[in-house]
């Protein structure tokens, strides 16, 4: 079934423009390019546009494996499971609450099950990726030294005049969201490995034949940027990959603090470490007003650092001035007086 850029004829709220050939940068890779994702039950309007990104790219939704979670309410997925299956998108849910242990197993299991000449994208929900136009010519010339392994960092989307709406179904998630935080986790987090990098497109076996696994939710297992004889296998850098997670709306309504607080309290209990990326994040915010008001908007600390870090997004991406200006960023919130107090913690961010 042609489903143009990955959505049923009756499905209003769908974006509807399919892009020209030209424009599908992994449709050269269709055949053997597939894509894993996990994304709560509840979070049907976020996945219409992951869904319409993707197969816009030039992925077949056949193609895609979606682990639903049901978060502790497995009558909340019928939704998903009605968008999800006309358009013959593989899923599952989860039968355990989250944790990004789940996450990662579940993922490297359907690695594990791909044909031997696969290519792979593990891309959480709030994750779009990004592909230059001459995507094809980097795949097939690629150097010794990448061995297929393609990564990004993360540039925050958050709305106009640093607003942070509830998620629509139109117009696209880009317009909604058109300002670009390019190195937001990295400066928040300065003394912290905030894991703003992103492991995007891997051919699934490398060039020994093993078969690649991922650590967690963000990068391959440290023995796949080793050959076996010990050579390094360094990723090549594609465009900063835009993260739309901010999103708005009152208590209950799964919006953003929804979510940061619902993770800050499941790694408090599982992983105290982890959690800290989401209590940091949280105190940009100001939830008195969030709880009172039920609009989300940031605290004047909060306001302060994302005028300095943040811009509207180009039309084109260029790598060299995204990685300058993340590579400022850090050093400019290296060298402040954090408005979060000091803090330091050698871990992960989930």
């Amino acid at each position: 079934m042609d489903l143009g850029v990955g959505y049923p004829r009756n499905s209003a709220a769908m974006p509807r423009q399919r892009p020209p050939a030209a424009a599908q940068p992994l449709a050269f890779l269709a055949a053997q390019l597939h894509v894993f994702t996990m994304i709560p039950s509840t979070d049907e309007t976020l996945m219409r546009h992951w869904l319409a990104h993707y197969t816009a790219l030039g992925v077949r939704p056949s193609h895609i494996q979606v682990l639903v979670d049901p978060q502790r309410d497995p009558a909340r997925g019928a939704g998903m499971a009605a968008l999800l299956s006309p358009l013959g998108v593989n899923y599952t849910f989860a039968l355990r609450q989250y944790h990004s242990d789940l996450k990662r197993d579940a993922a490297n299991a359907f690695l594990r099950a791909l044909p031997a000449d696969a290519w792979a994208i593990s891309a959480d929900a709030d994750e779009f990726f990004r592909f230059p136009s001459n995507m094809e010519k980097l795949v097939r010339d690629e150097a010794p030294g990448h061995d297929g392994i393609f990564a990004t960092y993360f540039a925050e989307r958050i709305g106009a005049n640093f607003s942070f709406p509830p998620l629509r179904a139109a117009p696209s998630i880009a317009e909604q969201f058109p300002i670009e935080c390019a190195g937001f986790r990295a400066a928040l987090l300065p003394n912290f490995n905030a894991q703003d990098y992103k492991t995007a497109l891997f051919r699934v076996r490398d060039r020994a034949g093993r078969t690649r696994q991922i650590a967690g939710s963000h990068t391959l297992a440290p023995e796949f940027y080793k050959t076996p004889r010990g050579g390094a296998v360094n990723p090549r850098y594609l465009p900063f990959v835009p993260h739309f997670s901010f999103f708005g709306g009152p208590p209950g309504s799964n919006s953003f603090i929804d979510l940061a607080l619902h993770k800050q309290e499941v790694y408090m209990r599982a992983s105290p470490p982890r959690a800290v990326v989401y209590t940091k994040t949280l105190e940009l915010f100001d939830l008195d007003h969030w709880r009172a008001a039920g609009e989300v908007r940031l605290s004047p600390a909060g306001r302060q650092r994302c005028e300095a870090l943040c811009e509207l997004a180009p039309q084109t991406p260029n790598l060299k001035k995204q990685l300058d200006r993340r590579r400022s960023a850090v050093k400019t919130f290296q060298a402040e007086s954090s408005p979060f107090g000091d803090w330091h913690h050698a871990g992960h961010g989930g």
